[in-house]
């Protein structure tokens, strides 16, 4: 009798904990309802009223939590508690949906109802299926009295919610992908290269805002058009070899090639090209990335043209300097054999023609010379306004009637240091260029400014640098240029004129000038529109170089000092010796440094004038007047060049001088009376 009382009480206490478990399940179950009611109010309502419906949300996944884990606590059988983790799962799990729906309306730009659906509501009535499988297994032991639940009934539900779950996780392995290729569609639109995805046949089946920003094509305009549009007419399409090679599985690395825009401009472009496959690993197209690099090889193009330039320079400023060395001879010789000869004569005719073919091929080595900015300079602080105004009249005479003459000079411009006579050389090269390139007459415009060069100028003129200018512009309203010419114009011997009507140095003259007194030449040109030159001179803040009076040269008078000669090419020397020799000098000859060195040591007498060549073999010029210069320190320095390799300041002494090769006798004898009387007068003061 006791037994069964004991039976019926322990039958009647797990009626009571089944009848519990149950209620806290059915309420679990309401909250769930209530949260699927919540969300679709969120989604459906405007963002103001989405706060307090998710603090609600948020309140309810709290409750479920707590709930379930008192559930787990009375959960009696191993079966019960499996059957609970799998209806459960999803509630346990760190992230709720409301973080989903936050992170949703966070990127509501991307909102759209299928993400919505299958992001946050099928999740949602799969977990409240689930659940609702639980509750029915709880209401079913609960109604099948004190016996253990059947197998068949565990095992029903345990496959219902397993069915819940299988379909919960596909929902999530599409949200996964979806979200997969959403980033990849926004990496695709978004990146700063155009990505260009094709067909085998070459039809073009995506693409992104940078190609549309590079071609100049919207999507609408070529999506579904051959790829062959993107190419230039005179470019083979090697689409089939593209192919080939993706097929083979191949990836086909970053090369770069010239395409065309929509408005028929030629873009240069570095490319990589990767296969597009299918779900069985089939290339079923192309996908190009595609950058332009139009502005890098302009300064490719831009850096190889300056290197080209530079090194023509070097070779004509060595050739230059050579052929002084052979025209000081020529012209030197010539000049005392003129002294010798009648000029009524003809061998007086014919010296005379010798003498005026070497002043033109002097000439031609000072223009090549100033090219390759080795020729010697004067530099002085000039106002440039001052130079145009005193060239006006004689440009007026060189342009003609036919063309108008008209200057625009700022009143306040700032100074410049440079040689005056090459500048004035450089306007007039640019105004006979000016005025060849307007045959039927025109407009010829000087202007002079100050301005400042900012960085955005500097990136598409190097290798100029920011800072204040003075600009010299010469414009005309003649023919124009092409870009081919534009990019030739300064090369040395290149003339766009008739054979005979110019030597193609005057541009590269100027050029070198420029460059050489620390400036900037450019050109804008199109062709029927005219030029434009401008030079850029960098701000000095000296005051102006007084010039001085033009006076008629006195005649040449020799002397009776010590001049030390020093130079390695025997004619020159042989020829130099005659001179000063002949002018009454008395002369100390060497034809290398170190022997000029041994004989300064070695003289007895004083020795008042170092006339020595610049670049000799081992020790130049420069440094041999230093080693002198400790052993004989009233000894006074004239260098001779043909070119200017080394700077005014680099010079030995006060009171040194330069002499230009090739010279006439008159030029080196009254440059020696004039380093020899500077000397005196720094003596008296």
């Amino acid at each position: 009798m006791t037994d069964r009382r004991t039976v019926q009480s322990n039958q009647l206490q797990d009626a009571g904990i089944l009848e519990a478990k149950l209620e806290l399940a059915e309420r679990i179950l309401e909250f769930s309802n209530r949260n699927i009611e919540l969300t679709m109010q969120i989604l459906l309502g405007s963002p103001q009223e989405m706060n307090p419906l998710l603090r609600e949300l948020s309140e309810n996944g709290a409750a479920i939590s707590n709930l379930l884990q008192k559930i787990r606590k009375q959960a009696e059988s191993q079966k019960e508690r499996e059957l609970l983790d799998a209806a459960s799962s999803s509630w346990l799990r760190p992230h709720s949906y409301t973080e989903s729906l936050q992170s949703l309306f966070e990127n509501r730009r991307s909102f759209d109802a299928t993400t919505a659906t299958s992001n946050i509501i099928l999740p949602l009535l799969l977990d409240n299926s689930s659940w609702k499988a639980f509750v029915h297994f709880l209401r079913s032991q609960a109604g099948a009295g004190p016996v253990e639940p059947a197998n068949e009934l565990v095992g029903a539900t345990r496959q219902l919610v397993r069915a819940h779950q299988e379909a919960k996780s596909a929902v999530a392995e599409r949200k996964r992908i979806a979200e997969r290729l959403s980033q990849l569609a926004s990496i695709i639109e978004y990146s700063s290269d155009a990505i260009v995805i094709f067909t085998l046949d070459g039809l073009i089946v995506s693409w992104n805002a940078a190609a549309e920003n590079i071609y100049g094509y919207s999507a609408s305009e070529v999506l579904g058009r051959p790829r062959r549009l993107l190419l230039p007419a005179d470019h083979a399409d090697d689409l089939q070899s593209v192919v080939q090679r993706l097929r083979r599985g191949e990836k086909i690395a970053r090369f770069e090639s010239v395409h065309i825009g929509k408005n028929g401009q030629h873009i240069h472009v570095s490319m990589t090209i990767s296969p597009v496959k299918d779900a069985h690993e089939q290339t079923i197209g192309a996908a190009a990335i595609t950058r332009d690099v139009s502005d890098r090889k302009l300064l490719e193009k831009k850096l190889q043209q300056a290197q080209k330039m530079e090194a023509i320079g070097q070779l004509a400023g060595g050739i230059a300097h050579d052929f002084n060395n052979l025209l000081s001879v020529i012209n030197g010789h010539c000049e005392l054999l003129a002294e010798q000869l009648p000029s009524e004569g003809a061998a007086g005719r014919n010296c005379e023609q010798i003498k005026k073919a070497g002043e033109r091929a002097a000439g031609l080595t000072r223009q090549l010379l100033a090219f390759s900015r080795q020729q010697v300079l004067e530099p002085t602080v000039l106002d440039l306004n001052a130079v145009v105004v005193d060239l006006g009249k004689m440009l007026k005479r060189v342009i003609g009637e036919d063309v108008e003459f008209k200057t625009s000079l700022n009143l306040k411009l700032d100074r410049v240091k440079a040689d005056r006579g090459q500048i004035e050389q450089v306007i007039m090269n640019l105004v006979v260029n000016a005025r060849d390139a307007m045959p039927e007459g025109g407009l010829l415009t000087i202007e002079t400014a100050n301005v400042i060069v900012d960085e955005a100028f500097v990136r598409d003129h190097r290798p100029q640098l920011p800072g204040a200018y003075v600009r010299l512009s010469v414009r005309d309203t003649g023919h124009g240029m092409d870009p081919e010419t534009q990019a030739r114009i300064f090369e040395p011997f290149f003339t766009t004129k008739e054979v005979g009507k110019g030597t193609g140095l005057g541009l590269s003259t100027a050029y070198g000038v420029i460059r050489q007194s620390g400036g900037h030449i450019w050109v804008t040109s199109q062709p029927g529109r005219g030029s434009t030159f401008d030079i850029y001179f960098p701000v000095v803040t000296e005051t102006v170089t007084n010039e001085r009076a033009s006076v008629m040269p006195s005649p040449v008078a020799g002397g009776t000092e010590t001049i030390l000669l020093v130079e390695d090419e025997q004619a020159l020397r042989e020829l130099t010796r005659d001179i000063l020799l002949g002018s009454g000098y008395k002369l100390l000859e060497a034809e290398s440094p170190e022997q000029a060195i041994q004989i300064a040591r070695g003289h007895a007498g004083p020795i008042h004038l170092l006339l020595t060549d610049v670049v000799m073999p081992g020790i130049n010029g420069r440094v041999l007047a230093q080693k002198l210069m400790v052993i004989r320190p009233e000894m006074k320095v004239l260098y001779m060049s043909g070119y200017a390799g080394f700077k005014h300041s680099q010079m030995a002494g006060l009171e040194s001088v330069l002499l230009a090769k090739p010279f006439k006798r008159d030029m080196l004898l009254r440059k020696i009376r004039e380093t020899l009387a500077a000397v005196e007068s720094h003596a008296l003061r």
